[in-house]
């Protein structure tokens, strides 16, 4: 790893400023995640590039024209990225992809299965900034991973974060406890009532109160919509996310812009 200040360009409304630059040949999600989730939250927009030959993957953050942390290269694509939102290249040994991150809610996805993989996709393109938390031996290639035990270097008070598992698996309850300690805003376990309860009661031997709990902990998680295939369990949670994040009323928008009102 390189450490590179450089100078930016002058400013009529004050001095000459020096930014520090990470200059690595392979970086991690957990790197890049916090602060995509930075920029994003105070209304940046940025680029997160994928390169990946052969056995090796590099990343790279960009913003402003500027690499944050990564590989200089990778800025050959920034321009791309930003008008076309999306494009990949693939060579002989492999692929790029770069990815446009407009301001949007940073949300960490933690799971193996389907329903996890299909909460990750439904969140992409809806313009969610995803890093998918996963043991899967196969997971997606255009979005940002992190290992099970990555999890707290990706969690803080900007994100949310959603543990979606059929069924349930061991580390479901482990992955509560660290987001809520991250104080992570938003934290949803999904789960039938009755394994919810035995994982309310589990993190109360671990130290949380009720009272914190009942405030912060959505499980079951997502909106009663009369969820049945994964796509519509997926739906459920991200609504619930973007309403409470928007300070919404939940009620049917025929009611709050009724179009029948003085007809």
């Amino acid at each position: 790893m390189a450490v590179v200040e450089r100078l930016e360009p002058p400013r009529e409304d004050g001095p000459q400023l020096i930014s520090t630059v990470i200059v690595e040949d392979n970086v991690s999600s957990c790197t890049i995640f916090p602060l995509l989730s930075s920029l994003i939250a105070n209304g940046k927009t940025a680029v997160v590039v994928i390169e990946r030959r052969g056995d090796v993957e590099v990343r790279s953050l960009i913003a402003d024209g500027v690499l944050i942390v990564g590989d200089f290269r990778h800025l050959a694509y920034y321009k791309e990225a930003l008008q076309a939102g999306r494009l990949r290249k693939d060579f002989e040994d492999g692929y790029v992809i770069a990815t446009r991150y407009d301001p949007a809610i940073p949300l960490v996805v933690v799971g193996s299965g389907l329903i996890s993989r299909k909460i990750v996709e439904t969140a992409q393109a809806s313009g969610f900034a995803v890093v998918y938390v996963t043991d899967s031996p196969l997971p997606p290639k255009d979005v940002l991973t992190a290992k099970l035990e990555e999890l707290g270097n990706v969690v803080n008070e900007r994100t949310a974060v959603v543990i979606a598992n059929e069924g349930g698996r061991e580390y479901d309850v482990d992955a509560v406890d660290t987001a809520l300690r991250k104080g992570a805003w938003y934290v949803a376990l999904m789960a039938s009532r009755r394994r919810a309860q035995d994982s309310i009661r589990e993190l109360l031997r671990r130290g949380h109160k009720l009272d914190d709990l009942r405030k912060r902990l959505r499980s079951p998680a997502g909106l009663d919509i009369g969820t049945a295939s994964p796509g519509e369990i997926a739906v459920s949670i991200l609504a619930e996310i973007i309403g409470l994040k928007n300070g919404a009323s939940f009620r049917p928008m025929v009611e709050v812009r009724s179009p029948f009102e003085g007809l």
